[in-house]
């Protein structure tokens, strides 16, 4: 092998080892997001709304939700669309934005009942049998907090079904994607009950390595939650059709 050969793999060798967020960070940024997730619809209007103040444009990537924060984490993207405060000690390459751009509710579903206990109380009852939604930190942090046994629930799309067909008591799991479920099967929402567990905000976050971005963004952010904008566009994304961000290229390392 020839010197020249030998250098010339050792830069293709090295090239491969960069981050796919510096490849993309010509005029375009790289953020991650849950798949198949409706709520991060708002989220989306808000920050390509955002990046553009900053004449930047945005892609996102829907991956399975513990996919999402290891690429993120590890630099592969140029951060995560909108996650919840506190996942920065969990992955701590990450860095929140401190404007909250969406919110959800966290909701329970359970059968319709003649009587019914309070929903807390009936939740952690030892012999309840909880499906919860895998991998949506939010919800680890509630059951935790409210001592709920839960079995973690991967396909989203079955668990209203194992729900309706006696296989769980209740599920735990996010509200807009229970909603696109149920748009999916109109017939099961007389049948089902709703419980609201809690609500939580939303925050963007940046890999550390694009922490040039926090102040001019955090600022943009800032204003646009001044000036009511952000409110609009969560209000306006809740009275669409529901729906999902439709993928985009996938990063070289998940292919």
């Amino acid at each position: 092998m020839t010197r020249l050969t030998f250098l010339f793999r050792l830069f293709l060798s090295l090239l491969m080892l960069f981050p796919a967020s510096l490849q993309a960070a010509e005029g375009q940024l790289v953020f991650t997001c849950p798949a198949e997730s409706p709520e991060n619809n708002a989220s989306a209007l808000v920050l390509r709304e955002a990046y553009a103040q900053l004449d930047l444009a945005i892609q996102f990537n829907p991956l399975p939700l513990a996919r999402a924060f290891k690429l993120a984490n590890a630099g592969e993207a140029d951060g995560e669309m909108a996650r919840i405060a506190g996942i920065e000690r969990l992955y701590p390459n990450l860095v929140r934005v401190p404007v909250v751009i969406n919110r959800i509710n966290l909701v329970a579903y359970r059968m319709r009942m003649d009587e019914r206990e309070a929903a807390s109380q009936w939740l952690a009852g030892s012999h309840r049998r909880l499906g919860c939604q895998q991998g949506v930190v939010a919800i680890d942090m509630l059951s935790q907090q409210m001592g709920l046994a839960c079995e973690p629930i991967i396909h989203s799309d079955a668990a209203l079904e194992m729900l309706m067909m006696g296989r769980i008591d209740a599920l735990v799991i996010p509200e807009p994607l229970a909603m696109r479920i149920l748009a999916e099967n109109p017939d099961w929402q007389a049948q089902l009950e709703r419980i609201v567990l809690n609500q939580i905000d939303l925050y963007h976050y940046l890999h550390k390595s694009r922490q040039d971005l926090l102040e001019p963004i955090t600022s943009v952010l800032t204003e646009m939650q001044n000036q009511g904008r952000i409110e609009e566009l969560i209000a306006a994304e809740q009275t669409t059709p529901v729906r999902t961000i439709p993928s985009v290229r996938a990063l070289r390392s998940t292919q």
